[in-house]
This record gives structure tokens, sequence and C-alpha cells, in this order.
């Protein structure tokens, strides 16, 4: 598991160069732009039947705002916070001047387990890819519950820990790794990725870290649904994107447990 620096050492480094905007730019053969961008269309969708001119909303750690420009075309006002003085630094850059009458923007760097905002001040709370890197997620937990409103919202994505692909991994890996790194770089696939270990979550345990709070779950999905198992997924990325774009539709029925990834909306 990271410690906290580490997290911001590794999303400090993701944001030079703009490198973490470019997850969300359309590349039709990557399936990590893929998996941002799905995340963002999903997050679009839960935002869409709640969010209302005027209404304050915090996305806890943002990056580098990629949320900002839907909720400023609701006209409402968008903080973003985040650990990385990177991130925020690449956001300002990215929407310095998006300032209207009818709504705003505005970034902040803190430490999202003490963060300086009142309570009950936010209508929308978003912690996207957020809470898998804390050790202990209750601190995190406890800053979000504490600054949505009455009748506010918060809207969280994590790891899937029932996910298909995710179980295969663990039984298969130990096994593979060897010769599936031969044949990728035999290939010409072998990629170097940054490895680092974060919490995976069961969809019910992790509802309840809020619905024991006051709570009500008013919406869910999964997404990024993976049916090219591994070691197939990194053998033949190609085909394993073209499937998992053609079965995404399908999150809401039984195709839900090949979702790497959970999204709920909850409302208090």
């Amino acid at each position: 598991m990271l410690s906290k620096s580490q997290v911001i050492q590794h999303f400090d480094g993701m944001a030079v160069n703009g490198d973490w905007s470019k997850l969300y730019d359309k590349n039709p053969d990557d399936m990590i732009n893929y998996s941002f961008r799905i995340r963002r269309q999903r997050v679009v969708e839960m935002l869409e039947p709640i969010l209302r001119s005027g209404m304050r909303v915090l996305d806890v750690g943002c990056g580098t705002g990629i949320m900002a420009p839907f909720v400023l075309s609701k006209k409402a006002h968008y903080q973003g916070v985040d650990l990385s003085a990177n991130m925020i630094q690449e956001a300002k850059k990215r929407y310095s001047g998006n300032q209207t009458s009818e709504g705003s923007v505005t970034f902040t760097v803190a430490d999202v387990e003490k963060m300086p905002f009142a309570d009950a001040h936010y209508d929308v709370l978003m912690a996207l890819g957020l809470l898998e890197y804390f050790e202990n997620p209750q601190r995190v937990t406890n800053e979000i519950v504490r600054m949505v409103k009455p009748g506010g919202s918060i809207i969280v994505s994590v790891p899937n820990v029932l996910c298909a692909d995710a179980i295969s991994s663990v039984l298969l890996s130990p096994i593979l790794t060897t010769p599936v790194s031969l044949i990728k770089r035999i290939r010409g696939v072998d990629k170097k990725q940054t490895k680092y270990c974060h919490h995976k979550y069961y969809a019910g345990g992790f509802d309840r870290l809020f619905l024991s709070r006051g709570f009500r779950k008013t919406g869910e999905m999964y997404y990024n649904l993976e049916a090219a198992f591994y070691p197939l997924r990194r053998l033949f990325p190609k085909l394993a994107l073209r499937i998992k774009q053609s079965i995404e539709p399908y999150q809401h029925g039984p195709l839900r447990a090949l979702a790497t990834a959970y999204i709920v909306r909850f409302t208090r």
C-alpha cells in the first residue's frame, strides 16, 4: 500500500506535461484511456438528474479538473481539491478564466483527510478513484460526509473486488507472469507500468460506509466491463478493447460481474 507521500509523488509525476489529462483523450486503441473516459461518462450520468444552477460542487481528488466543464455547463460552482500540487497547477492552467456570473471554477491544494471547508457547505461531492489509495478510507469518508448539506449528494467510485477479471488475475498471475511477459516481449507489446497496490471493494460493504451515516443510495452503476480475462487482455489489448466497448451497454444486468469498478450516488 502506498503511503500518503508516495501517493502525492505518484500523481505529481502523472501531472507532468499533462499526462494525467491525456488519459481522458479519445484514443481508440488504448484500454487505459477508455477506462477513464467511461468513468467520466458514468459520472455525468449520475450528475445529470441532480445538478442545478448555483449549486456548490466539491471534487475531492480532482486531479486536473476533468469534471469541471460539465459542472460549469450547468451554471454551478466547481471547487476542486487535491493532494498533488502539480495536479492543481495543471488544473489552474486548463481552466483559468472559466469564471462567469453564474458558475465558477476554483482549485485548492489540501490534505483530503483534513480539508479546509465548512461543514454542510456543498450540494454535491465527488470522490472518483480516490478512496482506494488510503490505508484508512474512514478518514476521507468522515471529511466527505461532514461537508455535505442535508439533501445533498455524494458520488463515489471504487474498484470492484468481485470483478471476474480481477479474480482471474489473482488466481492465474502467479502461474502465468513469466510466460506472459516473454510472449509480450516477443510480440513487441511489453510496456513498463507503474506498480502500486490499492484497495478493492465489495459493493455491499462499501455502501455501508455511507448508509450507516444517514445516507440512502439513490443510484449505482458498474463500468469498464472486462470480458477478455487475464492474460488475454494483456496479450491482445486491441481485441480486448473492442470486446469491452461492445458489452459496456449491458452493465445493468448480469454482466456487471465483469465490471472492474463500481460507482454509487448517496443522498443525505
